[in-house]
């Protein structure tokens, strides 16, 4: 392979050694940015132009910063070796003693640091909290609730204004998340008149009347065509349904905004079908279309009045939480620079040059920032009216690649910073030669995208720049050099087309690797959508490929992990019916519909509660019996462990893992499920340690949310499967670009169009209903999102030359044998090129899969004895532990009792006489929850409060109400050794963990009194009293633990017996 000369070395000299002046670079694919960047970076050290205290380098990831420091540091490191001028070794020197000083991070953690450092001026708590998506959603799901309280009670007619138009209120909690993310944005909206619904209904009727005659009088043998069965679905709607409201007519005007087809065999009269076709149709299109236009505006104009201030209510609640997310990070900081002049001028002297690497594809609030930090003019508050000064501003970015508009990426933004640069001082470079492609590749490409791309850039597209490769390189399928193409036969079933396409792809690198021509980290496989992943990563595994997948994959589709969930979800609610049928069905117990029929004729209880009916068969009570048992004892675990650990021990109990085997699914499958409890121990760990929280966390994970892929330590040497935008800025000697059958044109899905003028960002909105219907939209909505997806058409070609541009040595393009034109991503590569077909090996099968291996008895037995041999002396515990409960689980004989007791009734009362105690008001609302969580029946409300009343009346609380100092469900845990007062000549071990809960601490004077509530529902005084004598160890050790632990008296212990009312002194 020969090299050519660089081209742009001009370019690059500047960006090395001119200093003082503003660049802003745009940097084709492959040209080596990072090594000029660095470079720029190292010379303004040496040349004492900056302090490295005074560099802030932006980039778009963590990652990228990551590689940064690294390449920064190694480049000062190079440089001391090499220089010979004392001088300059000294400056690097300090450097590299002072490069933690230098701040080279993402633009969010950025602001978070301005931030903190001003956080006064800025008008933000010194403690704020920076939240991340998750955190962000509950609390606008949390001031959407208080809004709708708010608006129930005060504004009860706007919520019916809107309900009257048709919208559902709670549908709209979602669009205040999707509007949240504009929050510095104006919210555009018109005033309308209100359109009358009546002359288009009319025009609707008569259109019935006219052509029911001509419907046939049975149902066609290919059935009813498509206008056919909108007008029979009419005549229906107009028998049954409410025309007096408008919603109901909007909705039956709706399937007749657009012409339908028509079938003309499938009428009474052909030429009275065609006439309808072709004329009275499209009259009534005429008529209905534009009404629904102005009924669409109007809802508009009353919409955003209505969610305007739950936005309000939004970003209150983060105030009043000192909570921001990344965007506020954004906002925050530019607002505490553009209002405060001398934070300003202090933050410009401590940060003297600002470089930001990938321009193209940050938020626009960024470029005010930027120029904030630089600006000559330290009170204009007017971001496009700044003058940067020379030297301060290096700006680094490619709009050829810029593909993150749906992450709020504006390319109006950065060509108008890219103009302020150019038009005060500074200049404009390109750098286009290509260090990561050889010219069998780049010349092809430079083909294809020449036309599409404009000489000069548009508003909407970047400007064409040729790809010079350094690296001459001739097509070479041999040496596996080139762009090719592989067609799959062409297939309607989307699953078949895949199955062909990753089929194909696993057997060239399979066999590429057998003759060892590369490695698997050679290759990289690319997808425009994220959907299919799994089926390439999948398919390369089964030929014993190594795999890494980027991107993050939803769990909501592995039926497997639903199962765990649906169990989960019946432990936090063990009464709900709904939970236990679904469990009961399902895979892990497979109970048929008639053995749960018959169970729930028979008495039998849909929840967790164990009652099986003498009346069923042996056999179904031996099945009932093995479920029952296994989720009672799952029950029984969320009691008694952590949530977490209780989680892992139902996986590990019904399964899991070994489902996961049998099924054969993939390291990456297994890897995730241990994300999820990784997850949930985080989550659990910070402070959510109730049960239901930690299985509310899992059912959103599972979902709502997607889990991040994770990089296994075998995997660096991997195949690497993504998608395209995940793909940006990473290479591979060999890429392909996949999925050939899947592209969505996403016209039909606009929603949104922002229009930056000036220093104003004017938001135009359109909304839809769950059913993706078109519910309100503004004024000339048609011209802004036929602006936007001018933008995003640009954008699809941007995309197509960040996949294209991947490859270093070879480009794999896949096609079908037809309909590539609608439905192939890639089919401009594959038409703009005259391609050569890639031979795919075909003989190349799949490693032999594990056999199972019948293993001798004798032999099986030593190894397990073997490894009991060595396990057994190491499972010895070198402590125990002890609770002051545990002597006391097993009641004695001979005391009668009432019905209704038990430790699901105890917690139920321990919690809400908890909450009395704390000076809380309980709701009926809470009480029922608490039942519900407990498994027991809500109809034991009343008997609840009236529990709590008597409670509240008696000696023991009026005597906590008068105390100096009380404390409810105190927990304890202190560690004694041999020798120790509290240590019992029974324990086995010489440490022991003694923890407990103290139900009620009294401080009264300098001494203390326990109490601890008793819910044994205990039916004479007789009984109460062995009670007592039973239970008096524990409050024993209860009294030794806390004098030990405060070294202060217990002057009292006593107990007060729920059912009786009556408190009784040890």
């Amino acid at each position: 392979m020969t090299n050519r000369e660089i081209v742009d070395q001009l370019e690059r000299d500047k960006i090395s050694n001119e200093l003082t002046t503003n660049f802003l670079v745009e940097a084709g694919a492959g040209s080596g940015k990072t090594h000029s960047l660095v470079e720029r970076m190292v010379n303004l050290v040496t040349t004492n132009t900056f302090k490295i205290q005074q560099i802030v380098a932006i980039t778009f990831t963590k990652k990228a910063a990551d590689e940064l420091k690294e390449r920064f540091q190694t480049g000062l490191e190079k440089k001391r070796k090499a220089t010979d001028d004392p001088l300059v070794k000294q400056r690097v020197e300090e450097a590299l003693a002072d490069f933690d000083q230098c701040y080279l991070g993402t633009v969010h953690a950025f602001c978070a640091r301005l931030l903190r450092e001003r956080p006064i001026e800025a008008g933000l708590d010194f403690d704020f909290t920076e939240i991340d998506e998750r955190e962000d959603k509950q609390l606008a799901d949390e001031a959407w609730e208080r809004y709708i309280q708010d608006i129930r009670r005060k504004q009860k007619d706007k919520m019916d204004e809107l309900g009257e138009l048709g919208f559902n209120i709670a549908e709209l909690r979602n669009t205040l998340h999707y509007l949240r993310e504009y929050g510095d944005v104006h919210w555009h909206y018109d005033e309308v008149e209100k359109p009358s619904l009546t002359p288009a209904f009319t025009e609707l009727k008569k259109f019935i009347e006219y052509t029911k005659r001509s419907l046939p009088k049975e149902e066609p043998e290919k059935g009813y065509d498509a206008l056919q069965k909108k007008i029979l679905k009419t005549i229906m709607q107009l028998k049954y349904s409410d025309v007096e409201q408008e919603k109901t007519i909007v909705q039956m005007l709706r399937p007749y905004q657009k012409k339908s087809a028509v079938t003309l065999n499938r009428w009474e009269n052909s030429d009275e079908a065609k006439e309808i076709r072709d004329e009275i149709q499209l009259l009534l299109v005429e008529v209905v279309q534009p009404t629904l236009e102005r009924w669409f505006e109007y809802c508009h104009s009353k919409l955003i009045p209505f969610l305007k201030p739950a936005l309000a209510y939004y970003q209150s609640l983060k105030k009043e939480r000192s909570a921001l997310n990344f965007q506020d990070l954004l906002v925050n900081a530019a607002k505490l620079l553009k209002e405060n002049s001398e934070v300003r001028r202090y933050f410009q002297q401590k940060y003297g040059c600002l470089l930001v690497d990938e321009f193209q594809d940050t938020d626009p609030i960024q470029a005010e920032i930027m120029l904030y930090l630089t600006g000559e003019e330290l009170t204009e508050k007017n971001w496009t009216n700044i003058t940067p000064r020379q030297g301060t501003l290096f700006v680094v970015g490619d709009p050829k690649q810029s593909i993150y508009r749906f992450r709020r990426a504006d390319i109006d933004i950065y060509q108008r910073v890219k103009d302020m640069i150019a038009q005060t001082g500074g200049e404009v470079l390109h750098l286009t030669m290509n260090f990561r492609t050889i010219t069998a590749i780049t010349e092809p490409l430079n083909a294809v995208f020449e036309g599409p791309l404009p000489p000069e850039e548009t508003p909407f597209q970047a400007a064409f720049r040729p790809l010079n490769s350094y690296n001459i390189g001739e097509k070479d399928e041999e040496g596996l050099k080139g762009v090719y193409q592989h067609i799959v036969p062409y297939n309607r079933k989307a699953q078949e087309v895949l199955e062909a396409d990753s089929t194909a792809i696993a057997h060239f690198i399979r066999n590429t690797l057998d003759e060892e021509k590369a490695q698997p980290k050679d290759f990289m496989v690319l997808t425009r959508y994220n959907g299919n992943l799994k089926d390439y990563a999948k398919k390369l595994e089964e030929y014993g490929i190594p795999v890494m997948t980027t991107g993050e994959v939803s769990l909501v589709e592995d039926e497997e992990i639903q199962t765990l969930v649906h169990v989960i979800r019946l432990l936090t609610e063990p009464s709900n019916s709904l939970y236990m049928t679904a469990v009961l069905r399902g895979p892990l117990f497979g109970i048929s519909d008639r053995l749960l029929y018959e169970f729930v004729s028979n008495s039998g209880k849909l929840q967790v509660t164990k009652h099986i009916p003498e009346q069923l068969k042996e056999e179904d009570k031996i099945l009932l019996e093995q479920a029952f048992s296994k989720i009672n004892k799952y029950y029984k675990w969320t009691k008694e462990d952590l949530p977490s650990a209780a989680i892992e021990k139902i996986m590990d109990d019904i399964g899991l893992l070994s489902i996961y085997i049998k099924l054969r699914k993939t390291r990456r499958d297994f890897t995730r499920l241990y994300q999820v409890l990784e997850r949930l121990r985080t989550f659990e760990a910070n402070g959510n340690s109730e049960f239901h929280l930690v299985a509310e966390r899992l059912v959103e994970m599972v979902q709502e949310e997607a889990i991040g892929e994770m990089t296994l330590p075998n995997e660096q040497n991997a195949v690497r499967v993504m998608n395209v935008h995940k793909s940006k800025g990473l290479e591979a000697p060999i890429v392909f670009l996949t999925q050939p059958n899947k592209f969505i044109d996403t016209e039909t899905k606009i929603s949104q169009h922002i229009k930056r003028q000036g220093t104003d960002s004017i938001g135009y909105f359109s909304f839809q209903n769950d059913k993706g219907e078109l519910m309100a939209q503004p004024v000339h909505w048609n011209d802004f999102r036929s602006e936007e997806y001018q933008y995003l058409q640009a954008e699809e070609l941007r995309l197509l030359y960040v996949a294209a541009t991947r490859a270093k040595q070879m480009l794999v393009v896949s096609g079908m044998e037809k309909n590539n034109e609608k439905n192939n991503p890639w089919n401009m590569l594959l038409t703009g090129m005259d391609l050569e077909s890639l031979t795919i090996p075909e003989n190349v099968e799949p490693p032999q899969a594990l056999t199972q291996v019948r293993t001798d008895v004798a032999q099986f037995k030593a190894i397990k004895d073997e490894l009991k041999s060595w396990i057994e002396p190491l499972s010895q515990s070198t402590y125990s532990e002890y609770s002051p409960t545990d002597d006391t689980k097993k009641l004695p004989q001979g005391i009668e009792r009432e019905d209704g007791g038990g430790k699901a009734w105890g917690s139920v009362i321990h919690a809400a006489f908890e909450v009395v105690l704390k000076g809380k008001e309980q709701t009926e609302g809470e009480v029922k929850a608490l039942l519900v969580k407990e498994g027991l029946a809500t109809e034991r409300l009343q008997e609840v409060l009236q529990t709590v009343e008597r409670f509240k009346e008696s000696d023991l609380y009026q005597r906590v109400k008068q105390a100096d100092a009380y404390f409810v469900e105190m927990p304890f845990s202190l560690s004694v050794k041999k020798g120790d007062p509290l240590y019992s000549p029974n324990n086995k071990s010489d440490v022991v963990f003694i923890s407990g809960v103290i139900d009620l601490l009294i401080k009264e004077g300098d001494q203390w009194v326990i109490a601890d509530f008793k819910t044994d529902r205990v039916k004479t005084d007789k009984g109460l009293s062995k009670l007592k004598d039973h239970y008096q160890s524990q409050l024993n050790l209860y009294k030794q633990a806390w004098e030990f632990m405060t070294n202060e008296q217990v002057k009292e212990t006593l107990f007060y017996f729920v059912t009786p009312n009556k408190t009784m002194v040890l």
